[in-house]
């Protein structure tokens, strides 16, 4: 599967945040930082921590599709 967070990005740059600043309000790590601009999984304890932040539902931060073999 791959992991599109490029909705959490744009969310960022609405708030006029830099990804620092947005890691650090929400309160998690820079190798969770790292998997995020990777596109790789995430801990659903972390993406609930964004959608607090953000008030808003998993489906508006991320997508997730199924890599075709």
């Amino acid at each position: 599967m791959t992991w599109d967070y490029t909705k959490l990005k744009i969310e960022i740059v609405k708030r006029n945040m830099t990804e620092t600043q947005f890691r650090e309000a929400v309160g998690f790590s820079t190798v969770i930082l790292s998997k995020i601009n990777k596109g790789k999984k995430i801990d659903m304890d972390i993406l609930w921590k964004i959608c607090n932040f953000l008030n808003c539902d998993i489906g508006d931060i991320v997508t997730v599709a199924r890599k075709v073999k």
